[in-house]
Order: C-alpha cells, then sequence, then structure tokens
C-alpha cells in the first residue's frame, strides 16, 4: 500500500535512502535530521494494535506519544494528543503534580477572552496597553516587542525587521497589518523606544500591570506568552498552514524539520503577509462585537 501525500510539496524532501546515504556520509546526522518514511506496507489498519501496557493492572486502547525534548514543546504535544483522543506522556521523571503544572501552562483564549483583553489594555492605555496588543497581533514574543526602537520598523512598507536579538539569534521580519500600525502610530514617538514613557527606558512593570490587566478584562489565569499560542491558534482556524505559522513565530525548527528544514530556505513571505492581514481583521472584528455588546448592556 503506498504512502499517500502531496506530490507537489514534498518530493523536493523525499529521497530514496540508497541515494540519501551515500550524498550526505560526510555529514553528521542526529536522530532529529531524518524521518523515515516506508513507502510500502502490507499493514492495514484492521490489524493495528493500539493498546498499551502501562503497568500490570493498566492497559489503554488509545494511541500514545512520549518524547523527550523541551518541557514546552512536550507540553504542546501532550494537549494535541488529548484533543485527537491519545495520550502524550512528559517526563517520566516528573512527578505527577509537576506533569499537571506543565500542561496547565499552555492556554489559549477564545475569541471572547481575546477581545476583553484587548479591549482592557486600551483602557489602561501607554506602553503596557500598546505591548498586550501588538502581542496579540503579531504572535511575537513578549520582550521583542517589549524592547521595540523605532529604527526596527518601516511603517510605510508595513514591515518590522527584527536583528539578532530574538530568542534563536536569527533576524526576523514581521509583517504589519493595518490594525498593528494603528497601534503603533497610537504609541507616537517620544524617544528610541516604541513602548516607553518617555521613549528611553523601556517598560518594566509588567507583574503590577497584568494583575490590573486582569481586572479590568475578568479574563484569570492566563499569561502574556499565552496570546503567542492565540496568535497561531487563531490563525490556524483561519485556514493559515501550519508551516506559515512556525515561520511567523520565527520558529528555528517547526512543521518542517530534519532533512527538509535543511533544505527549505523559502520564508513565505508573501504567505506570511497574508496571513497577519487576515488575523488582523478576524480580531479588528472581534472587538467591533465585543464593542457593540457592551454598548447594549450600557443602553
Amino acid at each position: 500500500m503506498a504512502a499517500t501525500r502531496n506530490s507537489n510539496l514534498d518530493d523536493p524532501f523525499y529521497q530514496p535512502a540508497d541515494k540519501f546515504f551515500p550524498a550526505n556520509h560526510k555529514t553528521g546526522l542526529t536522530f532529529d535530521d531524518i524521518t523515515l518514511a516506508t513507502l510500502y506496507s502490507e499493514i492495514l489498519p484492521r490489524d493495528t494494535q493500539l493498546e498499551t501496557e502501562l503497568a500490570d493492572s493498566l492497559r489503554l486502547n488509545i494511541p500514545v506519544i512520549s518524547s523527550d525534548m523541551d518541557t514546552v514543546t512536550e507540553s504542546r504535544m501532550a494537549i494535541a494528543m488529548a484533543l485527537n483522543g491519545g495520550l502524550g506522556l512528559i517526563h517520566y521523571n516528573m512527578a505527577p503534580k509537576d506533569q499537571v503544572k506543565e500542561v496547565a501552562r499552555d492556554r489559549v483564549l477564545d475569541d471572547r477572552e481575546l477581545a476583553q483583553v484587548i479591549l482592557a489594555a486600551r483602557k489602561i492605555g501607554g506602553p503596557y496597553g500598546g505591548i498586550v496588543e501588538l502581542l496579540a497581533l503579531t504572535g511575537q514574543r513578549r520582550e521583542e516587542v517589549a524592547g521595540l526602537p523605532w529604527e526596527e520598523l518601516d511603517l510605510a512598507q508595513r514591515i518590522w525587521t527584527i536583528p539578532r536579538r530574538t530568542k534563536n539569534a536569527k533576524a526576523h521580519i514581521v509583517h504589519l497589518s493595518r490594525q498593528a500600525l494603528t497601534v503603533l502610530k497610537r504609541a507616537g514617538q517620544r524617544g528610541p523606544l516604541v513602548f516607553s514613557l518617555l521613549g528611553t527606558k523601556r517598560f518594566q512593570h509588567f507583574t503590577h500591570a497584568k494583575r490590573r490587566l486582569d481586572q479590568l478584562s475578568g479574563v484569570t489565569r492566563w499569561r502574556l506568552h499565552d496570546l503567542r499560542r492565540t496568535c497561531v491558534s487563531g490563525m490556524a482556524r483561519l485556514g493559515v498552514a501550519p508551516h506559515v505559522a512556525d515561520k511567523i513565530l520565527n520558529h528555528q525548527s517547526g512543521t518542517i524539520s530534519g532533512v527538509a528544514a535543511v533544505y527549505q530556505r523559502h520564508e513565505f513571505l508573501a504567505e506570511r503577509r497574508t496571513a497577519l492581514d487576515l488575523w488582523g481583521a478576524h480580531v479588528d472584528q472581534l472587538l467591533r462585537e465585543r464593542s457593540h455588546e457592551q454598548l447594549k448592556k450600557v443602553a
């Protein structure tokens, strides 16, 4: 039974073993660099056995996946497996309480919560309000947004170019949607930094401001980093391809990994622009609807 795949997308990355290994025999490759895909299998779906024995008296007949990768990746995998009817294992040497805490760290705000958070951020205003809204619209990291200098921005071209101050030390281009551009223009230029009272010192009072944001929004038990997850999850619901979302987040390795990642040099800039414009328009619609609901309550 031949494996099914999108030949147009996958062909550049699929190489027969007898060609790949001789051509790369001088290259140091680890397990993470290679994905082996069978071209033929006589095992039919009805013949597969999903039963896993976790203990002498505990057997599960659901898919199980376990990995020794970093804890953030693992918790995301565990949640994804659970949503698909499986069981994801984190570190086998972590106490159950620690595993629960690790999974609980991942939070995606729903549309209503996201709108409430952004509207509350606008009420707070100032550097913090702008930081929160730009995080939600771009999906970038907190420190990248909080330390944003005007010199990284090309407002005419709607481009934000982050140099090597990113987490993975790789330069990164972020398209600015119309909504993101509005946030930046609202901040006003007072000095080298965008989100700063005087334009010279970075905003530091995140803990106090977050408490106030929770009170005003009514949304609790979440972190600013969850806006990054919310952004990419929302774009996925809007039909944005995973490899495009990975590029927007500036992930060093994502859905395209291993040998494919080595040869994959395309940055998907046009697709990223379309995705962030789509997400910005979606967020704008959410805010309009939520504002209308609030006005009806007042009336």
